[in-house]
């Protein structure tokens, strides 16, 4: 193996070529320069080393460098062949210059690294001052600061290479750091330059002489006014090939702009800038519903694991290019926003319409044979009917046999997976068994078989919305009530949530007769249901029905996190279902659609009725899966956790871990990276996150990111929203966010909350109405409402900031409007 040191060279010249592919090889600062070369960016000269090279000769020389705290390093002797190597820089160079860091890691997402690694000024370099100030600035990458801040931010010191540049020293009039955007607001793009005699203080916020502000006017006589524009223009250009905001470190000699080093802003909100497609929005309108609250770090990088699986769908049955997941949804300090954009087809998304429309593909001659059959009819509606049923027949001829597809095709994949995940429940009984190599095995054939049945889910969700959309809008071009086109959509057919609220009618009937009832509820305060029942001795009848009911739907969770525990798991959920619910009122009757038809209600239908009535029984399906699916998904959340409870032992048992629960505040990777080989402790990095998302999670949360693009909230008084669930509701407001705070719910309250979480529907027995901040009609919450004759608004904006807890409301479940009580009831 060759130990020797191969510098690359960087000139300050337009017509250098040669430049290194693997730029990564360089470092952090290494690569930043490299990237401004390539641009023709003036930098001064500079010398820059391969990591693998320094870190082989370190191994040779050290072998046990990685373990302390850098004071090894410093002991270094200069290896006799790097002399020569040394002695060419300082001739390279000639002249004053500058030892900087250029290690694997310059920059943490949660962790600043700023002043941990050394930068070293030499006015008059010999040899042993290059050479000292060069094992300084490795051995400043492995100090005590650096190794913190590494740990706290998960990075492995096995993975983490030291490395440094040498770089012409400018002495400098002027230096400082310009930033692209706005370091208040990130997603202003109007950036910032700080400025003083030192570049080094004006990295750390230290001896600031000035700053501007881009936009703002410069003093005449100001320092900054030969170069201000050229640096505003480079960090413009860098900020967009890059994607997001840039910091640039410059240097002013008097006459000439000299740039340092950039780089990338590494926190989690420029990451997410970067991940977001300029123009587009992030939003919890669809995510709030299946995600209300905070989801931990492994919660989420979990559901992150089944959306890669899902874009494959979506490109394969739709043309539509989705490049990774982060383009599906991202999750920014807990919380789950998805791109909007992505489910308005075939709006505002990236088709490959060849894929649809190819010849060869059933799409193409269905949208032939709607352009030739809709000629007649364009001249029997007015213009906008007329585009409402093309719209209708074009959707038909796009999605049409993908839905028929996957609802004829169901049954089967239910059935599979379902038995699939029973027999893989067998295994767990030996869970306690579990190697660390077995347990991998294990999680990795959970995962197949969870991501595969979750694979059509975003898929469904587009075709079940695009189809409800299309048909809404013809329904309501026609002349109907879009109320009775809700009515007409029946939702109770197959649906799990309403089943399993028929079924707890009669299991909570049972458990009111039962003489030992109350003794059940106090053993329940104190232990498990398990535990409740043995102890309070219920009723043979109602013991059994209370059992089988929770081994049916044990499984169900508030939200799919695998934080957060399934109703057999929490006596909490139990009890709260238990108090907050009653014997639920009868199901209320629909409207069919034929009966509107024969009656003559729906003006208009009968031009395109079998049109109308075989989408309608379509979006019935995809409804009737869409929420089968989501009702089913706990199913494999529970295995799920057992595994992750698995992996706490045995993290605990090799001191990656200390406490129970930390686990939850690791990423999937990170745990089955330290499950293959552990590699010291990650407490510290799960402590941080936690405080974190304890910190974030009680946060006033925006709908939209960017904020600006929120819509403002109504002034105080003024408030109403859309009718989602007809009817007329009176009652107290009463505030829920979470079911296990459901217990204090009074008898007739309006609800008000952030979306239609389904859990919630036990309770709608006990409310008199309900007000959601976001939610669409086939929320699976307005759904339910509707199935039971609860009135519902949506849209509602401002719920949070209108209304108190306890004043008296009236809402109107048809028109949306809602009104102030005054003086109460």
């Amino acid at each position: 193996m060759s130990y020797s040191l191969t510098p690359f060279y960087l000139k300050n010249d337009l017509f250098q070529l040669d430049f290194p592919t693997d730029r990564q090889s360089y470092g952090g600062k290494g690569r930043s320069l490299i990237e401004l070369a390539e641009r023709h960016v003036s930098i001064p000269n500079s010398v820059l080393f391969r990591l693998d090279e320094i870190q082989q000769r370190l191994k040779r020389d050290i072998p046990g460098y990685l373990c302390g705290p850098g004071d090894e390093i410093l002991r270094w002797q200069m290896p006799c062949e790097w002399e020569s190597t040394l002695s060419e820089i300082q001739k390279f160079l000639n002249g004053p210059l500058i030892v900087r860091s250029s290690m694997s890691c310059e920059d943490l997402p949660h962790t600043s690294l700023s002043g941990c690694f050394e930068s070293i000024v030499i006015p008059n370099p010999t040899l042993e001052q290059i050479w000292n100030a060069f094992v300084r600035v490795l051995a400043s990458g492995l100090g005590v600061q650096s190794n913190s801040r590494l740990l706290d931010s998960g990075v492995s010191l096995r993975s983490f290479q030291v490395g440094c540049l040498i770089q012409k020293w400018i002495a400098p009039k002027l230096a400082g750091v310009c930033l692209s955007r706005n370091p208040r607001n990130l997603w202003q793009k109007s950036g910032s330059i700080d400025w003083g005699r030192n570049g080094e203080s004006v990295v750390q916020g230290k001896e600031l002489l000035g700053t501007l502000n881009e936009g703002e006017p410069l003093d005449t006589e100001s320092d900054l006014h030969p170069f201000v524009d050229s640096l505003w223009q480079l960090a413009r250009d860098l900020d967009r090939v890059t994607g997001g905001p840039v910091d640039i470190e410059w240097v002013w000699d008097g006459c000439k702009l000299w740039i340092v080093q950039y780089r990338p802003v590494a926190t989690e909100e420029a990451e997410l800038i970067r991940n977001t497609q300029p123009g587009n929005t992030w939003s919890r309108e669809l995510t709030q519903e299946r995600f209300p609250e905070a989801v931990t770090p492994l919660g989420w990088s979990a559901l992150e694991d089944v959306f890669s699986t899902a874009v494959k769908s979506l490109d394969r049955d739709f043309g539509i290019v989705v490049n990774h997941a982060q383009e599906i949804a991202i999750c920014y300090e807990g919380f789950v926003y998805s791109n909007p954009e992505l489910f308005r087809f075939p709006e505002g998304i990236r088709i490959r319409w060849s894929h649809l429309l190819s010849p060869w593909k059933r799409s193409f001659w269905g949208v032939f044979r709607v352009v030739l059959g809709s000629l007649p009819k364009w001249f029997q509606l007015n213009k906008s009917q007329s585009i409402a049923l093309l719209q209708v027949k074009f959707i038909d001829a796009l999605l049409g046999h993908l839905a028929e597809r996957e609802i004829q095709g169901w049954n089967n994949h239910q059935a599979d997976h379902l038995r699939q995940l029973e027999e893989f429940n067998q295994k767990l009984e030996k869970i306690n068994e579990f190697s660390p190599r077995s347990l991998l095995e294990a999680m990795e054939e959970l995962r197949t078989i969870s991501c595969r049945f979750m694979e059509p889910d975003i898929s469904i969700f587009l075709m079940k919305d695009t189809i409800f959309r299309s048909l809404r809008r013809l329904w309501v071009e026609l002349g109907n009530s879009e109320m009775d086109f809700l009515d007409c959509i029946d939702f109770r057919s197959g649906n799990r949530t309403i089943e399993l609220c028929e079924e707890w009618k009669g299991v909570h009937a049972l458990l009111n007769a039962d003489p030992n009832y109350s003794l059940f509820m106090n053993h329940l305060e104190t232990g498990t249901w398990v535990e409740a029942i043995s102890s309070a001795r219920l009723l043979p009848q109602s013991d059994r029905a209370l059992r089988d009911f929770l081994s049916k739907y044990g499984h169900i969770r508030t939200q799919w996190d695998l934080a957060e525990p399934s109703l057999g798991e929490s006596s909490e959920q139990l009890l709260q279902l238990l108090r907050g619910s009653s014997i639920n009122p009868a199901l209320k009757g629909g409207v069919s659609l034929c009966s509107m038809k024969k009656s003559g209600e729906g003006v208009g239908l009968d031009l395109e009725f079998e049109l109308i009535h075989r989408m309608l029984r379509r979006l019935e399906g995809l409804m009737r899966i869409d929420e089968e699916q989501h009702f089913l998904a706990g199913a494999f959340l529970v295995p799920s956790r057992k595994l992750i409870h698995r992996a706490e032992e045995i993290l605990i048992e090799k001191r990656v871990l200390e406490n129970p629960g930390a686990i939850y505040f690791l990423h999937l990777a990170e745990i089955k990276a330290q499950l293959a080989d552990p590699d010291g402790s990650l407490e510290r990095l799960a402590a941080r996150r936690r405080t974190s998302w304890e910190r974030n999670k009680h946060k006033q949360r925006s709908t939209l990111i960017p904020e600006e693009n929120s819509p403002k909230a109504s002034p105080q008084g003024q408030v109403g929203g859309v009718g989602v669930s007809a009817g007329v509701g009176k009652g107290p407001i009463y505030f829920l966010e979470r079911f296990e705070d459901a217990g204090e719910i009074p008898r007739g309250a309006i609800l008000v909350t952030t979306a239609p979480n389904p859990s919630f529907v036990p309770l709608y027995s006990s409310l008199s109405g309900m007000v959601s901040v976001t939610g669409g009609p086939l929320s699976h919450g307005f759904l339910a409402a509707r199935e039971y004759g609860l009135p519902a608004v949506s849209g509602v904006k401002n719920a949070y900031q209108v209304f108190e807890k306890g004043a008296w409301v009236e809402i109107d479940g048809s028109t949306g409007s809602i009104e102030f009580c005054r003086g109460g009831p």
